[in-house]
């Protein structure tokens, strides 16, 4: 993948941070995505932001076919969290069961606070 030579026009880092700080992605980063509407896609699925870039971008900011396919990937993330966090409850559960006491530290008990 060619790097981007200015980090700050780069649509993935600017809706990873947008997501990460509740904002709203601002209307150039759609434009300079719009250039590429494939290449970002691709992208952004390679480097797993392609769920971030769906909620970015599900109010409308791309065309059609992009958002439907952001849309596939961010349904299948949904539903691995949710895989993932019916697992965590059971093997936690399964620990209590035997008075161990467990704490989630990763993605599972985490998730929450960032989707």
């Amino acid at each position: 993948m060619r790097q981007s030579a200015d980090r700050s026009r780069d649509p993935l880092i600017a809706v990873a941070r947008a997501f990460l700080e509740n904002q709203p992605l601002r209307h150039s980063m759609r434009a300079v995505a719009a250039l590429d509407w494939e290449g970002t896609v691709a992208r952004a699925e390679n480097e797993r932001l392609a769920p971030i870039l769906y909620v970015a971008l599900r109010g409308g900011g791309a065309p059609a076919p992009i958002l439907k396919r952001l849309r596939a990937s961010w349904m299948a993330a949904e539903c691995q969290h949710l895989r993932a966090g019916k697992q965590l409850r059971d093997i936690v559960g399964a620990f209590a069961v035997a008075g161990i006491q467990a704490i989630a530290l990763n993605r599972p008990a985490l998730a929450p606070c960032y989707y």
